[in-house]
């Protein structure tokens, strides 16, 4: 399978990840678009790769799920959008996108004027917002693929307006990324011995590197990621310090001044006390286990954004870290500024922000923004099946009814019909696991019937802890 098939196949993956509501339309409309720009021949094949992943980039910022579509189909003509577009989509995203795709092509017509740049600036609407995005992930794929070939023209579109506008709009991501490709067409030379400096930098102290993500504790963070600084940045700081980039001196010990990980810990939480809460409880962990293996707090620095302040934390074997603990909007924001959140999961990805998504043997997808268990579901489809249940198959394995359900699990009940042709056989225990009031109800109400058949007066033992004792039938 070619490099550019294998991103293809990644892509769908994605769709079906990030946005399972949508992933039907989403893919259709991929495969239709595969089978017909792939008649095309050789020259599709070269540029296959790029369209991927402009439409990976799109989930990465967790996008509108048209906005995957607007990457594949950014450069077709309307008759052809009809042609890829299934019934399927939900007509809101077919109208968003096909603003998006009149918007891009008119920016993309007048890129170089000033004009039109305040005045989108000063006037910035939702459909304007997505479509520089858009057009930012194309400029930014093409550099980074033609980096050895990049026209004076387009290096001075770049430098002079789409750096420009990352900048005023506070899209910290593009602004670096295109510096770098900068960095990397206007001094080929500095970026290669930096190149090669930071690849044995890195080379030295991976095993550091995985050490520290392994040490710092998973119980404390919902996710943790760790990024390298980038070959610009590494230039700019170094030569902040009024040294130049050698390639071979890579045992200065100025070089070791410079943080070369950004560590992100985060967390799901938004309460205004979270990243100060969390902080402490970092801090904490770092001197009562982190300092034992050898790590040492250098101090805490504040960002320009009061909401991304971050701690230097210096390695077993001298590397410096940046960790920075927020939460995943925050993270979101920083990078692709605040307009992001106006783009939430659950407006646009069809699932709920604190909810998951369970999908039963049809394929069907069931939203639920609650924890529940598979004898929960079970109940969601219906009482019967609640009732008769006795196992479950979660992802192709059988587990038992009190499973907590995950995000993206396949669900099928078993029930008792189904074994021996008995019934309900609902039990007292099954009020210690269950999570949904609905589900408590179904059971409560099929005790109180099942119990009404005992002797007026006797005691009965419910639900293994308390007693109650039947005052009528």
């Amino acid at each position: 399978m070619s490099r550019a098939e294998l991103l293809f196949e990644r892509m769908k993956q994605r769709m079906k990840y990030v946005y399972p509501v949508y992933n039907g339309y989403l893919c259709e409309t991929a495969d239709r678009w595969n089978v017909r720009r792939t008649a095309e021949g050789l020259m599709f094949q070269r540029t296959k790769g790029h369209y991927c992943r402009m439409a990976l980039k799109m989930s990465e910022i967790r996008l509108p799920a048209y906005m995957l579509l607007a990457a594949l189909l950014h450069d077709q003509q309307q008759d052809v959008l009809i042609q890829d577009i299934p019934k399927t989509i939900p007509e809101e995203h077919k109208i968003k996108l096909m603003q998006v795709l009149q918007y891009y092509h008119d920016l993309e017509d007048t890129i170089a004027t000033s004009v039109v740049m305040e005045k989108l600036l000063n006037d910035m609407e939702d459909v304007h917002y997505l479509a520089l995005i858009l057009l930012f992930a194309k400029n930014l794929d093409l550099l980074r693929v033609r980096s050895r070939k990049v026209l004076s023209g387009e290096l001075e579109i770049t430098r002079k307006y789409l750096v420009l506008w990352a900048r005023r709009l506070h899209i910290r991501y593009f602004e670096k990324e295109f510096r770098e490709v900068e960095f990397r067409v206007t001094c080929k030379d500095y970026f290669q011995k930096t190149d090669i400096l930071l690849q044995k930098l890195y080379s030295v102290n991976s095993e550091s590197t995985k050490s520290l993500m392994e040490d710092i504790d998973g119980n404390i963070f919902e996710l943790k990621f760790i990024n390298k600084l980038r070959k610009s940045e590494f230039y700019n700081q170094l030569c902040n310090k009024g040294y130049t980039v050698s390639a071979e001196d890579y045992n200065n010990p100025v070089i070791y001044e410079i943080p070369l990980y950004n560590v992100y810990l985060l967390n799901s939480e938004s309460e205004p006390l979270y990243m100060r809460r969390k902080s402490e409880e970092w801090v904490k962990y770092y001197l009562d286990c982190l300092v034992k293996k050898g790590y040492l707090l250098l101090g805490y620095e504040d960002e320009t954004e009061q909401y991304l302040s971050h701690f230097i934390l210096q390695g077993k074997w001298g590397v410096r870290y940046r960790i920075f603990i927020c939460t995943t909007e925050i993270c979101k924001r920083y990078f692709y500024s605040s307009k992001i959140q106006e783009f939430s999961e659950e407006k646009w990805h069809g699932k709920r922000k604190s909810g998951i998504i369970v999908y039963d043997k049809e394929k069907r997808p069931h939203e639920f923004d609650e924890k529940l268990t598979a004898l929960d579901f079970a109940f969601y489809i219906h009482k019967d099946i609640g009732l008769c249940a006795k196992q479950a198959i979660i992802n192709n394995e059988m587990r038992p009814l009190d499973t907590i359900l995950k995000h993206g699990d396949t669900v099928t009940i078993i029930s008792q019909s189904d074994v021996d042709n008995q019934k309900y056989s609902a039990e007292p225990g099954w009020m210690r696991f269950i999570k949904t009031q609905k589900a408590k109800e179904y059971i409560i109400r099929y005790l109180e019937i099942r119990f009404s058949e005992l002797d007026v007066g006797k005691t009965v033992e419910y639900f293994g802890r308390f007693s109650f004792t039947l005052l009528f039938t």
